[in-house]
Protein backbone atom coordinates (compact mmCIF):
# COMPACT_ATOMS: atom_id res chain seq x y z
CA UNK A 1 0.00 0.00 0.00
CA UNK A 2 1.23 3.74 -0.62
CA UNK A 3 1.62 3.89 3.63
CA UNK A 4 3.90 1.44 3.45
CA UNK A 5 6.04 2.85 0.43
CA UNK A 6 6.15 6.34 1.78
CA UNK A 7 7.61 4.97 5.11
CA UNK A 8 9.94 2.64 3.42
CA UNK A 9 11.43 5.60 1.05
CA UNK A 10 11.55 7.60 4.16
CA UNK A 11 13.33 5.00 6.37
CA UNK A 12 15.82 4.53 2.74
CA UNK A 13 16.43 8.47 2.89
CA UNK A 14 17.32 8.56 7.02
CA UNK A 15 19.89 5.47 6.11
CA UNK A 16 21.59 7.15 3.74
CA UNK A 17 21.35 10.55 5.69
CA UNK A 18 22.88 9.12 8.19
CA UNK A 19 25.75 7.50 6.50
CA UNK A 20 26.67 10.51 5.09
CA UNK A 21 26.96 12.02 7.98
CA UNK A 22 28.67 9.10 10.08
CA UNK A 23 31.52 8.91 7.37
CA UNK A 24 31.77 12.46 7.86
CA UNK A 25 32.40 12.39 11.29
CA UNK A 26 34.92 9.87 10.62
CA UNK A 27 36.84 12.15 8.45
CA UNK A 28 36.04 10.59 5.41
CA UNK A 29 35.14 12.36 2.34
CA UNK A 30 33.20 10.81 -1.30
CA UNK A 31 36.79 11.27 -2.94
CA UNK A 32 38.03 8.34 -0.15
CA UNK A 33 35.55 6.09 -1.44
CA UNK A 34 36.96 4.69 -4.63
CA UNK A 35 40.89 3.94 -2.66
CA UNK A 36 38.40 2.49 0.33
CA UNK A 37 36.38 0.01 -2.06
CA UNK A 38 40.16 -1.32 -3.10
CA UNK A 39 41.37 -1.59 -0.20
CA UNK A 40 38.74 -4.07 0.83
CA UNK A 41 38.46 -5.83 -2.11
CA UNK A 42 40.26 -8.95 -1.49
CA UNK A 43 39.31 -11.17 -4.54
CA UNK A 44 40.10 -8.18 -7.08
CA UNK A 45 37.01 -8.25 -8.57
CA UNK A 46 36.45 -4.96 -8.70
CA UNK A 47 33.37 -4.93 -6.37
CA UNK A 48 32.72 -5.64 -2.94
CA UNK A 49 30.06 -8.58 -1.84
CA UNK A 50 28.34 -8.31 1.56
CA UNK A 51 31.17 -9.72 3.35
CA UNK A 52 33.68 -7.69 2.19
CA UNK A 53 31.19 -4.59 2.45
CA UNK A 54 30.66 -5.51 6.12
CA UNK A 55 34.25 -5.19 6.90
CA UNK A 56 34.99 -2.16 5.41
CA UNK A 57 32.18 0.01 7.27
CA UNK A 58 32.86 -2.29 10.65
CA UNK A 59 36.43 -1.39 9.94
CA UNK A 60 35.72 2.38 9.40
CA UNK A 61 33.81 2.48 12.80
CA UNK A 62 31.01 4.05 11.42
CA UNK A 63 28.43 2.59 14.42
CA UNK A 64 25.73 0.95 12.01
CA UNK A 65 24.11 -2.40 13.62
CA UNK A 66 24.47 -5.48 10.93
CA UNK A 67 21.06 -5.24 9.99
CA UNK A 68 21.44 -1.33 9.11
CA UNK A 69 24.90 -2.51 6.98
CA UNK A 70 22.94 -5.16 5.09
CA UNK A 71 19.84 -2.59 4.00
CA UNK A 72 22.24 -0.07 2.97
CA UNK A 73 24.12 -2.89 1.10
CA UNK A 74 21.09 -3.98 -0.82
CA UNK A 75 20.32 -0.17 -1.40
CA UNK A 76 22.88 -0.15 -3.67
CA UNK A 77 23.06 -3.64 -4.44
CA UNK A 78 19.24 -2.77 -6.40
CA UNK A 79 19.94 -5.52 -9.32
CA UNK A 80 21.30 -8.23 -7.10
CA UNK A 81 24.25 -8.89 -8.53
CA UNK A 82 25.80 -9.95 -5.08
CA UNK A 83 28.40 -6.93 -5.59
CA UNK A 84 28.66 -3.20 -5.53
CA UNK A 85 31.32 -1.14 -6.94
CA UNK A 86 32.64 2.45 -5.71
CA UNK A 87 30.52 3.88 -8.71
CA UNK A 88 27.17 2.47 -7.75
CA UNK A 89 28.72 3.53 -3.77
CA UNK A 90 29.34 6.99 -4.96
CA UNK A 91 26.44 7.51 -7.42
CA UNK A 92 23.74 6.53 -4.79
CA UNK A 93 25.20 8.24 -1.69
CA UNK A 94 26.99 11.72 -2.95
CA UNK A 95 25.30 12.20 -6.78
CA UNK A 96 26.49 15.81 -6.16
CA UNK A 97 30.04 14.37 -5.33
CA UNK A 98 29.81 12.05 -8.13
CA UNK A 99 29.57 14.39 -10.89
CA UNK A 100 32.00 16.67 -9.43
CA UNK A 101 34.74 13.80 -9.66
CA UNK A 102 33.84 12.31 -12.76
CA UNK A 103 32.10 14.48 -14.95
CA UNK A 104 29.24 13.56 -16.95
CA UNK A 105 31.55 11.17 -18.46
CA UNK A 106 33.63 8.76 -16.25
CA UNK A 107 37.31 10.08 -16.39
CA UNK A 108 40.15 8.17 -14.48
CA UNK A 109 39.66 8.98 -10.89
CA UNK A 110 42.52 10.37 -8.92
CA UNK A 111 42.24 10.19 -5.40
CA UNK A 112 44.63 11.66 -2.56
CA UNK A 113 46.41 8.44 -1.67
CA UNK A 114 48.26 9.99 1.29
CA UNK A 115 45.35 11.73 3.21
CA UNK A 116 43.92 8.26 3.01
CA UNK A 117 46.99 6.67 4.34
CA UNK A 118 47.10 9.05 7.00
CA UNK A 119 43.55 7.96 7.67
CA UNK A 120 44.16 4.17 7.12
CA UNK A 121 46.88 4.89 9.94
CA UNK A 122 44.87 6.48 12.44
CA UNK A 123 42.45 4.00 12.33
CA UNK A 124 45.27 1.26 12.59
CA UNK A 125 46.51 2.61 15.58
CA UNK A 126 43.02 3.29 17.34
CA UNK A 127 41.50 -0.18 16.67
CA UNK A 128 43.56 -2.21 15.74
CA UNK A 129 42.95 -2.52 12.13
CA UNK A 130 44.76 -4.52 9.86
CA UNK A 131 44.58 -4.03 5.42
CA UNK A 132 42.93 -7.34 3.97
CA UNK A 133 45.32 -9.47 2.80
CA UNK A 134 46.05 -8.29 -0.73
CA UNK A 135 47.10 -5.05 1.30
CA UNK A 136 48.99 -6.79 3.31
CA UNK A 137 51.50 -8.30 1.35
CA UNK A 138 52.72 -4.36 1.07
CA UNK A 139 52.65 -4.39 5.05
CA UNK A 140 53.95 -7.51 6.31
CA UNK A 141 50.39 -7.36 8.48
CA UNK A 142 48.48 -10.77 8.29
CA UNK A 143 44.65 -10.28 8.60
CA UNK A 144 41.60 -12.23 8.68
CA UNK A 145 37.93 -11.73 8.30
CA UNK A 146 37.83 -13.05 11.22
CA UNK A 147 39.29 -9.82 12.78
CA UNK A 148 35.90 -8.36 12.40
CA UNK A 149 33.54 -10.62 12.86
CA UNK A 150 30.77 -10.00 15.41
CA UNK A 151 30.90 -10.77 18.70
Amino acid sequence: NAFNDVWKDRDHILLMQKTRTRLAQAGYSAKDIPTLFNLFDQDRNGQLDIQEFQWMLKGMQLGLGRDRVVELYEAFDDDRSGGIDADEFLKTLFPHHFYELYGDAKQEHVTDDDSLELKARRLSRTIGFKPPPAVAAEHTTSVSSDDFADS
